[in-house]
């Protein structure tokens, strides 16, 4: 009984280790939208989200490197027979590459983190500059500064950390961020209890920093610095052809989901004040603390999804992912509703905590356009280990649509018509067309995909 159980519900150790960071992320930050409500002022509070809104700018200058080095290093994986500390064998010419791509890797993100943090000084400087609150000023400059000196470390560690869970070490990597998400909380309560709330953020990211240092260095050096040693003169990734195609659509698609969800603070700090930000801060990170879980069954499965792939196996793909995605949606709806009737006994209960976030209308709102952006979702992990990115324009028109929806909102409505702006176009029209495109994207790919199997 207890095998079937957690059969059905497709539990394996990658996502209990996944759940069980998203599950402290959960429980984390319940604790830590408390200790906000207790100890920084409503002003303060739109700062503390606007500072993660602003960080998630990385998105744009990683240019979806770190996915496209996930998938490229799980296709390359197929043709090795051993990758670890203790031994490193297969195909030459697949250990070249694989090789190649590590060091291209830790290149292009020692370039784009000094251009990250530049950007983020001197926008960060504009905007809070720009958009100064009424009442006692706030001393932003010094937990900013911290949020940009962790970012800029954090930032370098994820696309080797990326590079091994696409080689296989799914496991490791879940419990990584396990790890990362305990340490993360506990330096930036420890903020909040010695009155530097502002400084939560950047302990956070130092805590994630700290947890990936340890993992690159301690437990994975060795096969890190073996395949940097490997030659890669002969046989090496072409960057033009096979990386540079896949990445730039993976950039244009992230920086496009960057806009959907990312500005909403901004947008509602620079026409609506702090206040109203931080309420929609506080329930945007309950929200994606509920996809983040939901997402965790389907994000362990990118790394095999892209092995099979290689493989041809498409009956294989095609059951783990119809299996993950219903296991998934199923979670995500349950999870839904109990956070709404949790917030429902808080605001009849406890009004004082419940006025932090958004009334329970505008909530709600939001949370159905998390749970049609997870189907979405589920979707794009499925054709991107394809190696390719089809949602490419579709996503750039729909950022558009939504940025100039909740701009029009935020300036002429209410939170209410914000969040109803985000439901019809980063939910509605964002599942339509997502699911346009996968239905026919899969159509089209996997007629060459059988052929190809049948004559191996």
């Amino acid at each position: 009984m207890s095998r079937r159980f957690w059969k059905l519900i497709g539990l394996d150790r990658a996502i209990l280790f996944t759940i069980g960071s998203r599950g402290w992320q959960t429980a984390a930050g319940a604790i830590t939208m408390l200790l906000i409500a207790r100890n920084l002022r409503p002003v303060e509070q739109g700062y503390y989200y606007t500072f993660s809104s602003l960080v998630a700018i990385q998105l744009i200058f990683e240019l979806g490197f770190s996915f496209v080095v996930l998938q490229t290093a799980a296709h390359e994986r197929t043709k090795l027979t051993a990758l670890s500390n203790d031994e490193i064998s297969g195909d030459p010419v697949a250990l070249a590459r694989i090789s190649s791509l590590l060091k291209r890797s830790i290149r292009w993100y020692a370039v784009a983190a000094v251009a990250l943090v530049a950007a983020l000084t001197a926008t960060g400087a504009c905007f809070f500059d720009s958009n100064q609150q009424g009442g006692t000023p706030i001393h932003w400059k010094g937990p900013w500064s911290c949020v940009l000196c962790a970012t800029f470390l954090t930032f370098q560690m994820d696309p080797v950390v990326s590079f091994l869970e696409g080689c296989g070490h799914v496991v490791n990597v879940a419990k990584l961020r396990l790890c990362q998400a305990i340490l993360g909380s506990s330096l930036s309560w420890l903020c909040m209890a010695f009155h530097h709330g502002l400084y939560s953020p950047g302990a956070m990211i130092g805590g994630q920093a700290l947890g990936s240092a340890y993992f690159l260095l301690q437990v994975n050096r060795r096969m890190l610095l073996r395949l940097l040693k490997v030659d890669t003169r002969i046989h090496s990734i072409r960057w033009k052809t096979e990386i540079l195609p896949f990445q730039w659509r993976i950039a244009v698609s992230w920086a496009s989901i960057y806009i959907t969800f990312q500005l909403l603070n901004p947008i509602l700090f620079a026409y609506r004040g702090a206040i109203e930000a931080g309420k929609m801060g506080m329930s945007l990170s309950v929200c994606s603390a509920l996809a983040g879980i939901a997402v965790s069954w389907m994000s362990t499965k990118a790394a095999p999804m892209g092995m099979l792939v290689a493989q041809n196996k498409i009956v294989e793909l095609n059951q783990v992912f119809r299996k993950t995605v219903a296991q998934s949606s199923a979670f995500l709806l349950v999870a839904s509703v109990v956070v709404l009737g949790g917030l429902w006994i808080v605001s009849r209960y406890a009004p004082k905590y419940a006025a932090r976030v958004l009334p329970i209308p505008s909530f709600a709102l939001l949370v159905l356009a998390i749970v049609l952006g997870h189907i979405v979702q589920c979707e794009a992990y499925y054709l991107r280990a394809h190696k390719r990115e089809p949602f490419l324009w579709f996503w750039v028109l729909i950022a558009f649509i939504t940025i100039v929806a909740i701009t029009t909102a935020a300036k002429f409505g209410g939170m209410f018509s914000v969040a109803l702006a985000y439901l019809l176009c980063a939910g509605v029209l964002r599942l339509s067309a997502g699911t346009y495109v996968f239905l026919s994207k899969r159509r089209e790919w996997h007629v060459g995909l059988l052929v190809n199997a049948e004559v191996e």
